[in-house]
């Protein structure tokens, strides 16, 4: 109706019209092609804004649903639609989509203020019965400690990372044993790795913040004994991110070669 209205049918103009009357017609017959123009901008507006107020209520309905029926499991705070609940897997897949996104802009709105350099922290999650894990570092660049060391430490870009941990084995580590890490950068980017334990070094290619790393693993098998090594290792000297806060957090697991897990422990890091 918006763009129809805009047509005028053309008539041929009576003998009797006189001059003024005709520049008058003609001067309404240019204006037509601008009204229908402005008429066709307000058609796309209207369609935009219904497209929103449609998005914005899917989202709203499907989170209505999911916290009614499967709140109580945890599902929507990890960030996935259950799939007892009542939607089509479309809406499921759309509605995740949404709530990742929107949760991970707010949670980057929400984070802290950190400062150039490196800040990270860690939580182990896991360790067999037997072993042990306990970190120190030099330098007053960590703010706290719990039972397994030195935790929260921040480190400005030149500085020379060194310290000492010690690791009780309580399980033979053998050929086929992994190392594997799952990331995400800035809460969206994924990242994982996996490495082998033993008999060969683990080289990490971080991307976005073009960090790479070499870890050297003792040969196989390493039998079960008590392992205390030093640690020393210089940050470059220029932020690879140009000063960019971004966020890298993840969980790190070893596991044997039949998949039972050995450790487990979460890291969160800032680097600006």
């Amino acid at each position: 109706c918006l763009l129809f209205d805009s047509v005028r049918h053309r008539h041929n103009a009576p003998d009797d019209v006189n001059e003024p009357q005709r520049k008058l017609r003609k001067s309404r017959k240019s204006s037509i092609p601008h009204a229908l123009y402005r008429r066709k901008r307000d058609a796309i507006k209207i369609i935009a804004m219904f497209f929103r107020i449609s998005l914005i209520f899917l989202l709203l309905a499907t989170i209505s649903v999911v916290r009614n029926n499967e709140l109580s499991s945890g599902n929507l705070l990890r960030g996935s639609i259950p799939d007892s609940a009542p939607l089509p897997d479309t809406t499921k897949k759309t509605a995740t989509f949404l709530w990742n996104f929107v949760s991970s802009m707010m949670t980057t709105i929400r984070a802290p203020i950190v400062s150039p350099g490196v800040t990270v922290s860690r939580t182990i999650t896991h360790l067999p019965e037997g072993s042990s894990f306990y970190l120190t570092m030099q330098g007053d660049h960590c703010t706290s400690n719990d039972l397994h060391g030195a935790n929260d430490c921040h480190y400005d870009w030149g500085d020379v990372v060194e310290g000492m941990y010690t690791v009780q084995v309580s399980q033979t580590i053998e050929q086929g044993d992994r190392l594997t890490g799952t990331f995400k950068i800035d809460r969206i980017i994924p990242y994982e790795f996996s490495c082998a334990l033993c008999g060969s070094d683990c080289v990490l290619e971080v991307p976005v913040v073009n960090l790479n790393y070499t870890i050297p693993m003792p040969p196989c098998p390493i039998r079960s004994h008590q392992i205390v090594k030093h640690v020393q290792y210089g940050l470059q000297n220029e932020s690879p991110t140009d000063g960019i806060r971004t966020h890298v957090g993840g969980t790190v697991d070893l596991t044997k070669e039949n998949g039972n897990l050995l450790a487990s422990f979460d890291i969160d890091a800032h680097l600006k």
